[in-house]
């Protein structure tokens, strides 16, 4: 089941609860609230209950004479002149106090006297911080846990692996270590591994949160002395069986975190209440303020040493932890209007060791910020819910000033694209590697990803819309519009100076001075067209009609006027030859009847 922490939007000067403001009755004043003529001190609480029971709902608030009563009949306009935590109120004449509620009757609230000119106290985000958890025994019940689990689960001062301290110093790579305090405060009591432990005279049984808080709160001032003024960071850990749901709630920039039994155990409400103290609103969605899983001003969850996982992209931003990884880029500037490179994930974070690789690019210059970041889960972040080894989309108001709820816009994996609405700028993953590979200086996995627009950067004043009469004073003036006389049809009579004026139009009758008409000495100046009776010594009569049947080694003596009889074998071979076809023309005939057979 998931669960939603309650959050108490305040800040307080870094004045405790309890400090006395100048309340209707004139009971009791601080001279820094008289100053301001001021009735009480105005908060906001957004409260959420475990999931299905009760809420959402938003509660304005007034600290009058340490006590914080519920304001009602303030109307949304009336709440746009407010701010939590900064605004001090006066009340006219009319309004009603009765059952710890202040009554402002119809019309009455723009007669309200506002002064927003406190000082908030600056969140810090780095450095080496002291805690306090303080556990609570009432008449009728106790916090649950002991002093010495209370203290390993908020500090792991035993064997717990993931708590308060272990969660901040691991997300943040030890730039911010929340110890326990271990020491003498100012009344002289020791404390040991970061927890004390107050009683009180009161039962707890169906009260009201603020009622016992109250209780709580005077209870360790009388015994540990100023809160505040000792301690980073304080956690009241209440026994079971106060009114309501509810399961915390945290004081926005300052120092104070409250616990409903066992949810002071789990490490998610822990850093989500202390992130309040850090001036942090909530992550949410389009769907519900605390709908981003991806991060712990969303929901918390009611495990013991489970989610592993830290902030989003804006928070993140926010808290700096990663500046040298940062990019910005900047739509409204041609200084830097786009980004192509790498994200790694917040767990292979190295300081001043990052090469080329990035941690979360912010895109800003329009209605709000948007923030790009690789939610790689391993390590510190291993058990993110939500958009585990995708790149996530987030975005806030841009002032940065001022407390904001973080939305998420989109996961997106390998091959996605996001538009930036209302612009021409995209978020494109071209690549999410999640194979363990050599990024600038380390092994790690990583995603590419490039933020652009689609609109091409504006054009310098040349070139012009429509050409200039003299474009340059270059080219120079050929090639002429008209083509002059040169080249002509016919080719110059001297193209170059070689070759010479001659060759002819027609050959010479001597092309060459060689060959010589006698090439060489022989053949004969006369080849005939019929071999010479050479070689024979002696002609014959007449040549034969036909050829020997082979020649003789030596003349005949005389021409014959007959062949001779050595051309009998021409005879013989003239019958073979006739009687060759006769044969192919009978085993012709066998084959013919064999086929048909």
């Amino acid at each position: 089941m998931k669960y939603i922490a309650l959050a108490l939007i305040c800040s307080n000067l870094g004045l405790p609860v309890g400090s006395q403001g100048f309340n209707i009755d004139d009971i009791a004043i601080d001279s820094r609230i008289l100053k301001q003529t001021c009735d009480c001190d105005y908060y906001e609480i957004d409260v959420m209950y475990e999931e299905g029971k009760e809420g959402p709902e938003e509660i304005s608030l007034c600290n009058m004479n340490g006590r914080m009563m519920e304001i009602v009949g303030l109307i949304n306009d009336d709440k746009k002149r407010l701010i939590s935590g900064v605004s001090c109120l006066r009340f006219p004449d009319g309004v009603i106090i009765e059952n710890d509620k202040i009554h402002i009757p119809d019309g009455l609230g723009s007669e309200i006297s506002i002064y927003n000119n406190k000082v908030e106290i600056a969140a810090t985000y780095t450095g080496v911080k002291n805690a306090l958890a303080i556990r609570v025994v009432a008449n009728d019940a106790s916090t649950t846990s002991s002093l010495s689990e209370i203290s390993d689960k908020v500090f792991g001062t035993l064997s717990d692996s993931l708590n308060l301290k272990s969660g901040y110093k691991g997300c943040s790579h030890d730039q911010l270590t929340i110890n326990a305090y271990s020491g003498t405060t100012s009344t002289g009591e020791t404390i040991t591994d970061g927890v004390g432990e107050v009683t009180l005279s009161i039962s707890v049984g169906g009260a009201d949160t603020f009622t016992v808080e109250h209780a709580v709160w005077q209870a360790a001032e009388a015994k540990y002395g100023s809160l505040s003024s000792q301690f980073d960071h304080v956690l009241f850990c209440f026994p079971p069986g106060t009114a309501g749901s509810w399961i915390a709630y945290g004081y926005y920039n300052s120092y104070l975190t409250i616990y409903n039994d066992n949810w002071c155990n789990m490490p998610s409400t822990q850093m989500h209440e202390v992130g309040h103290n850090l001036n942090f609103m909530h992550s949410g969605d389009s769907f519900n303020e605390y709908g981003d899983k991806s991060c712990l001003m969303g929901y918390s969850y009611s495990y013991e040493d489970y989610p592993y996982m830290c902030f989003n992209g804006a928070k993140s931003w926010e808290l700096g932890w990663y500046s040298d990884g940062h990019v910005s880029v900047d739509t409204q500037s041609s200084s830097n209007p786009s980004f192509s490179g790498t994200l790694i994930g917040v767990n292979d974070y190295q300081q001043n060791n990052l090469g080329a690789n990035k941690i979360i690019i912010q895109v800003n210059g329009i209605s709000k910020d948007y923030y790009v970041m690789f939610n790689l889960a391993t390590g510190i972040n291993a058990d993110v819910i939500e958009g585990q080894n995708k790149v996530m989309v987030t975005s806030r108001s841009n002032n940065l000033s001022s407390r904001a709820v973080s939305l998420v816009e989109a996961e997106l994996d390998s091959g996605d694209i996001y538009i930036i609405p209302d612009t021409s700028y995209s978020v494109e993953v071209a690549t999410i590697n999640l194979a363990s590979s050599s990024i600038g200086l380390f092994q790690t996995q990583y995603a590419q990803v490039v933020v652009s627009s689609t609109v091409a950067a504006t054009p310098t004043s040349s070139p012009t819309l429509v050409p200039t009469s003299v474009l340059t004073s270059n080219p120079t003036l050929n090639p002429t519009l008209v083509l002059t006389s040169n080249p002509t049809l016919v080719p110059t009579s001297n193209p170059t100076s070689s070759p010479t004026s001659n060759p002819t139009s027609n050959p010479t009758s001597n092309p060459t001075s060689n060959p010589t008409l006698n090439p060489t000495l022989v053949p004969t100046s006369s080849p005939t067209l019929v071999p010479t009776s050479n070689p024979t010594s002696n002609p014959t009569s007449s040549p034969t009609s036909n050829p020997t049947s082979s020649p003789t080694s030596n003349p005949t003596s005389s021409p014959t006027s007959s062949p001779s009889k050595k051309k009998e074998p021409k005879k013989k071979k003239k019958k073979k030859k006739g009687k060759e076809p006769k044969k192919k023309k009978k085993k012709k005939k066998k084959k013919k009847k064999n086929k048909f057979v």
